[in-house]
Order: structure tokens, then C-alpha cells, then sequence
């Protein structure tokens, strides 16, 4: 019986980005790694100058800049808002997609497979802290984070309170003694500029700490 000679002839021909086994040519690797760079670079520099912006913008220069840029553009259609809105969120989309296009090109990398290590080994984001706690199970990063936020807080607080000690001290000693006596000596003003200060702190300041370790 004579056999029938088969045909393995692909039924689409291949294009030109297809390899011999049919799967699709990545891109080269000097080719993801310096459009890696590029973006890594734009997100650097909109990013710094973004925040030098917010930063420098109660200065004169920037400020001055800034109103220009609002006069010139409150006649769009925009407006005043819109334009004020733009000029601080605009960056900020801007890094958004950059970094969108920077994931989707590091997905062209090929990452080293992770070998599994035979000693166990001390990570702060898994070693449990707190078991029953009110938050659950608590690692020490988490509880890291937690003091650090705690502590922020507190020490926010403890100067509020003592500044504002100290305006109400100072409201207080001009009204009922400065004014009412007379006293314009330089050097006894500043000697009691010095009390209150120390007042305001021990007295207002030590409210916080008073609450802090109940």
C-alpha cells in the first residue's frame, strides 16, 4: 500500500518578527533597557520639578511666575480653577503613564527564577508582633509603621499645644502686665519672653504628655 506523502507546510506564513517556533521576537535587550532609562529619567525630573514648584511656590520668583500663568490662562475654558488645577495635577498624570509605559516595558525582561534558601531566615514583613490585637495579626513592619505614625502624631501635637501656650501666655502677660505697668526695659522683656517660653512648654506641652501615658 502506498503511503500518502503529508504536507507540515505551516498554514499561515511566518512574519517577520516570528522566530522558528513560531512564538513572537522580543525586543532587544539594549533596546527595553535604555527605554527603561528614558522613562526612569522623565519621571525623575517632572516629578523634582514638580515639587520644587510646590515647594518655592510662597516665594516671590515662582509666585510671580505662577500669577502670570494664571492671568494668561483665565480666559480659556478653564478658568481660574481649572488652570490652577491643571498646573498642579498635570505632572502628576503625566508620572502616572510614564510609569504605566515603564511596567508595561519591564514586562520584555526575563527575571532570574528565585531560588528557595535552605536556612530560614528573619523578615520583618512576616515575623508577627501582635497576634490578637485589635488589628489582627500585626508584623513588625506594620508595627514599625504603626509607631512611627503614633509618634508623628503625638510630637505634632505636643508642639501645637505649646505654641499655642505660649501666644495665649504672651496675649495674657501684655494685657495684664506689660501694658498696665509700664515695662519697656529690652532686657526684662526678653526675661520674660524666656519664662513663658518655658511655661508654655512645661505647662501646655506637659497636657499632651499627661494624656499620652494614661
Amino acid at each position: 500500500m502506498a503511503k500518502i506523502p503529508l504536507d507540515y507546510s505551516p498554514l499561515l506564513s511566518k512574519h517577520g518578527d516570528e522566530t522558528d517556533d513560531g512564538y513572537v521576537r522580543k525586543l532587544s535587550p539594549f533596546v527595553v533597557s535604555a527605554t527603561k532609562w528614558t522613562l526612569r529619567t522623565l519621571i525623575f525630573i517632572i516629578f523634582v520639578l514638580w515639587a520644587a514648584f510646590n515647594f518655592l511656590l510662597p516665594s516671590e520668583p515662582v509666585h510671580e511666575l505662577f500669577t502670570k500663568w494664571i492671568l494668561f490662562s483665565q480666559g480659556s475654558s478653564f478658568g481660574i480653577t481649572g488652570s490652577i488645577f491643571m498646573s498642579h495635577s498635570v505632572p502628576v498624570l503625566a508620572v502616572a503613564f510614564l510609569a504605566i509605559a515603564h511596567l508595561i516595558i519591564s514586562g520584555e525582561d526575563q527575571l532570574p527564577e528565585n531560588k528557595s534558601s535552605k536556612y530560614p531566615r528573619f523578615r520583618l514583613w512576616t515575623f508577627p508582633v501582635l497576634i490578637n490585637g485589635p488589628f489582627g495579626v500585626v508584623s513588625a513592619t506594620e508595627f514599625i509603621g504603626i509607631v512611627i505614625f503614633v509618634a508623628y502624631v503625638g510630637t505634632g501635637l505636643y508642639v501645637i499645644s505649646s505654641t499655642l501656650g505660649f501666644v495665649i501666655l504672651l496675649a495674657l502677660l501684655n494685657i495684664y502686665y506689660i501694658n498696665p505697668f509700664g515695662v519697656y526695659q529690652w532686657w526684662y522683656k526678653g526675661l520674660l519672653f524666656a519664662v513663658i517660653m518655658v511655661a508654655s512648654v512645661v505647662i501646655f506641652g506637659g497636657i499632651v504628655v499627661g494624656f499620652w501615658h494614661m
